[in-house]
């Protein structure tokens, strides 16, 4: 046996591939805000993963926008529309990836923890619409700058509260921060190549494990 005894999990593009209403969310920004023309899928899918703030940053100034985000005024209104669209749809175009809500519930035995850069609140309510959030003992947003990934603090607050040791523990994410992240924790780390981040990226931060279905997680807990 592997001897896992808890696994954190991302959200965005680990459990979920939630890139629809994230980028209608910023849309509705935008458009509130008065500026002209709407951001692609694929556009707002290369801004993930920073946080809300750096998403929200970068999706107002990709197109030379840079006025908004130089005020900071108008940056924080910008991140209380984006809050509150989000949280009026929050699954609206959200969806399990596969595997995940039967692989979830056959990890029995196992703590699960969700570590995400998304706000806590706006985190649970993702969770809960889905129908997995009972699966976890813990969720750590990134409201908190401190516990934001690349920092381990997060990790290391769980560890303590649960009496685990870092070697009993793993990472599961779609990008390279959360790799990062693990390591920093002391962790065992692995990357999945089916979410929102570049399979390179998560290949050149060079994982303990790479996969490419969720499902492939319960034979690395059962190595």
């Amino acid at each position: 046996m592997s001897g896992i005894k808890i696994i954190f999990f991302d959200l965005d593009g680990t459990l979920a591939d939630s890139r629809q209403d994230i980028t209608d969310a910023v849309n509705r920004t935008r458009e509130a805000l008065g500026i002209e023309g709407g951001k692609t899928l694929s556009e707002v899918h290369s801004y993930v993963g920073g946080g809300l703030e750096e998403t929200i940053r970068r999706a107002l100034a990709d197109d030379g926008i840079n006025a908004c985000v130089k005020n900071t005024k108008c940056l924080k209104k910008a991140l209380v529309l984006f809050r509150d669209f989000y949280r009026a749809h929050p699954v609206a175009g959200t969806k399990l990836y596969p595997f995940v809500a039967e692989t979830l519930e056959n990890l029995n035995g196992i703590t699960k923890a969700v570590l995400t850069n998304k706000d806590h609140d706006i985190a649970v309510d993702v969770l809960k619409g889905l129908g997995i959030l009972d699966c976890f003992t813990d969720i750590i947003g990134g409201n908190d700058e401190k516990y934001r990934k690349p920092s381990p603090k997060g990790i290391k607050q769980i560890l303590r509260k649960h009496k685990f040791s870092p070697d009993s523990a793993i990472i599961v994410g779609d990008m390279d921060i959360d790799i990062i992240t693990g390591r920093a924790a002391g962790i065992k780390t692995c990357g999945v190549t089916y979410g929102i981040g570049l399979e390179e990226d998560i290949a050149r931060a060079k994982p303990d494990y790479l996969i490419d279905s969720f499902a492939e997680l319960k034979n690395i807990i059962a190595s």
